[in-house]
């Protein structure tokens, strides 16, 4: 949708769960075969393979089962572009990863902010499928936008290279509207076959299905010891005294980390995201 408001025009768009998964699922392609397909750029047939999932996508949001045998011409089709891609890594993404410590840095900064809502500037590298750099923008629209023009004028698009502004009062929520930016370590399958995007996409209606149990037991315990912010508890606390059926309990508060629902210090304490306190009780 074109919205005009004091002669400013601003395009909205509304996607269903699937459409927003389509549409990410592109720009991972994107980033790691390094043609913007989006812009009709690679190899026809991996085109041809996105429109027809494209297709299938828009069968089972219209609640009708597209055939087996469509599903598996679909499936060889799919094992076929991945040899494409795989093939071509013209920019040696393949060798490169996603650095969690560059979305963690985001979250505790924004658990420093006292505003509600933050414009963030993101900087991507195309050439090797990671991050440059990122910081918060707090002022006025023109302001932001002032300073979103200089970073594109600092890394152009030309060289490779791709600035986001993102406004949002959760900068967790950044990791799932823009995933492609924080998926591309795994090259097990880079094209997810039908069944398990249908899958995947199912998963996400639930929200209790996002964390296991054990996760959730602790955010149970934190919430239950008052655990937010400034009151920190150490892991040995935890695992020694209120968590000690859990397993392995860095590893679950790595994962709470990574949703933006436990802020981590490097001393391996941790505390809850009180700016998450709404999605926090969703969960227990």
């Amino acid at each position: 949708m074109i919205l005009s408001r004091k002669d400013i025009k601003v395009e909205l768009q509304i996607r269903s769960r699937i459409q927003h998964n389509w549409a990410e699922r592109i720009e991972r392609t994107s980033v790691i075969y390094g043609y913007y397909l989006k812009e009709n750029e690679g190899d026809k047939l991996v085109l041809e393979y996105l429109k027809s999932l494209s297709n299938i996508f828009h069968e089972i949001e219209n609640k009708r089962n597209p055939s087996t045998d469509l599903i598996d011409k679909l499936e060889k089709k799919r094992l076929e572009c991945e040899e494409i891609i795989q093939s071509s890594d013209k920019k040696n993404i393949f060798k490169s990863s996603v650095n969690e410590n560059f979305f963690k840095g985001m979250i505790n900064r924004d658990a420093n902010l006292k505003q509600n809502f933050h414009n963030w500037m993101i900087v991507f590298d195309w050439n090797s499928g990671a991050f440059q750099n990122w910081s918060v923008i707090n002022g006025k629209s023109d302001e932001a936008i002032e300073m979103y023009v200089e970073k594109e004028k600092q890394y152009p698009a030309e060289e490779g290279y791709e600035v986001v502004m993102i406004g949002s009062s959760d900068v967790s929520t950044i990791r799932k509207t823009h995933s492609h930016y924080f998926g591309i370590e795994t090259y097990d399958t880079i094209l997810q076959s039908i069944t398990s995007a249908i899958v995947d996409i199912n998963k996400k209606e639930k929200i209790k299905e996002e964390i296991d149990e054990r996760a959730r037991k602790v955010l149970q315990c934190l919430v239950r010891r008052g655990n937010w912010n400034a009151k920190k508890v150490s892991f040995d606390t935890l695992n020694r005294h209120y968590c000690r059926d859990i397993v392995n309990i860095e590893e679950v508060i790595n994962i709470l980390e990574r949703r933006g629902l436990v802020i981590k210090s490097s001393n391996n304490i941790c505390s809850l995201n009180i700016k998450r306190r709404k999605d926090i009780e969703k969960y227990i």
